[in-house]
């Protein structure tokens, strides 16, 4: 019996492992079984159509998997009627009634933010609110404000990720709940720039984070996870065509979002001092170079969140300052107030375009 080589051994043992390590048992056994029968062409044929089986079942379960919305295995509403940060009963009848026709999400800094965002879409939008009405908080706390005008809402998220993602936990329950479309979310406000000019809109392609990844982490149950961050390609595009029209001057590129304002964000102003201006001319460069336009403390958690519950989201912001110029993030009311309405126009045209057609 004329028995087979090493290296035609080693080599098909070698392809076997190449797909699955968990498999080298069966490695063992099947090398046996060349020894046994004498007919490697055969034995070959017969593993690469089991690996090629193997590889059809696992496509088709992560498609499955993918269809498959993650929230509905993690939202159920009968677990999780008290939204007591958002201060609002998920059970509450008239509350799904008010919540059930929304299709925009606005998220903003603070609760005056939301409040002038509320005003401005109210001002825009036909029989988005009564004439002579004032939008109402939603909220029954002191935490977060909560004001509808016809199909957007507009939210506070308040300062930082934490505080960003209570809001996208318990508002997503709501309106999980109260509504059969799902809405778009926006992260909309000011954020300082990396190399953009003040008035300048940024629309984000991906988050990255502190080490310039992109990706969320975070700590669940004593374990680091991971989470992409990249945003809705199909909404940043939307969002850039809205600004074509408009005529504004806008930059697609990264954001570098951090848990903290001061150190994260590479502050000098910060009271534990931990870097030197080379350091930090340093890294601004580096993140330049990769492609990061500004920065947004929440916009990682933000598209993170997104993307594993499969909302379709943007974050839209308008530049403040240059971090390469100066740090100084005062700037005088009118600045302000014309910067946060050219935000407003962008944000305004965008749902313009999305709202279908009556």
């Amino acid at each position: 019996m004329q028995v087979p080589s090493y290296q035609t051994c080693t080599h098909a043992v070698l392809r076997l492992l190449a797909t699955k390590p968990v498999i080298l048992f069966c490695s063992y056994l099947s090398l046996a079984t060349i020894w046994h029968f004498n007919d490697l062409g055969k034995w070959l044929e017969a593993s690469k159509a089991f690996r090629s089986a193997l590889y059809k079942r696992m496509a088709n379960g992560a498609k499955r998997k993918q269809i498959q919305p993650i929230y509905d295995d993690v939202i159920d509403a009968s677990d999780f009627r008290e939204l007591c940060h958002l201060g609002i009963r998920a059970d509450d009848a008239d509350v799904e009634k008010e919540f059930s026709s929304v299709q925009f999400v606005f998220f903003c800094k603070s609760a005056n933010s939301a409040l002038r965002m509320a005003e401005h879409i109210g001002a825009r939008l036909p029989n988005a609110l009564p004439y002579g009405m004032e939008p109402i908080n939603l909220s029954n706390n002191n935490t977060y404000a909560v004001y509808k005008v016809g199909p957007v809402l507009c939210v506070s998220h308040g300062l930082g990720e934490a505080p960003c993602l209570i809001t996208l936990h318990e508002l997503t329950k709501l309106l999980r709940s109260a509504s059969n479309v799902f809405p778009y979310y926006f992260l909309v406000g000011k954020c300082t720039g990396l190399g953009a000019e003040p008035g300048t809109i940024i629309l984000t392609t991906a988050s990255v984070n502190g080490i310039l990844k992109p990706y969320f982490e975070t700590f669940r149950l004593g374990k680091k996870v991971k989470y992409a961050s990249v945003t809705d390609q199909h909404m940043v595009a939307l969002a850039a065509e809205v600004c074509n029209e408009l005529k504004v001057k806008h930059v697609k590129g990264l954001t570098l979002g951090t848990n903290d304002y001061y150190e994260g964000e590479g502050r000098r102003s910060e009271t534990l001092c931990c870097g030197t201006s080379e350091t930090k001319k340093s890294f601004f460069e580096r993140a330049q170079v990769l492609g990061v336009r500004n920065f947004r403390m929440e916009s990682t958690c933000f598209a993170a969140f997104c993307n594993r519950a499969q909302i379709k989201a943007a974050v839209i912001s308008v530049v403040c300052l240059n971090r390469l110029h100066s740090e100084d993030a005062v700037m005088s009311e009118c600045s302000n107030m014309k910067n946060e309405q050219l935000l407003f126009d962008v944000a305004t045209a965008l749902v313009e375009k999305l709202l279908p057609s009556p």
